[in-house]
């Protein structure tokens, strides 16, 4: 997907980056990991100026759900 975005100026996450299929925290984490570290969003990551995003409750499935996982969240912006 990355390689086809091309290079935007910025890109601003809006929340729901990842969909672990869990509502445990921790499979939110690995999924956030997992997606930091694929070497197309790498690249993408590094050839844009601004790379930011939004903590989104939604993360864990269902409203209200990843009401705990805020901290998680912040912590993977910046790249």
């Amino acid at each position: 997907m990355w390689d086809v975005v091309g290079k935007p100026d910025a890109w601003f996450w809006t929340g729901d980056v990842v969909y672990p299929n869990s509502s445990d925290v921790s499979a939110l984490e690995a999924a956030l990991q997992e997606q930091r570290e694929r070497k197309e969003y790498v690249k993408f990551a590094k050839e844009i100026s601004i790379l930011d995003g939004t903590w989104d409750d939604h993360d864990l499935g269902i409203n209200d759900a990843g009401k705990n996982t805020q901290d998680l969240n912040e912590d993977y912006w910046p790249m």
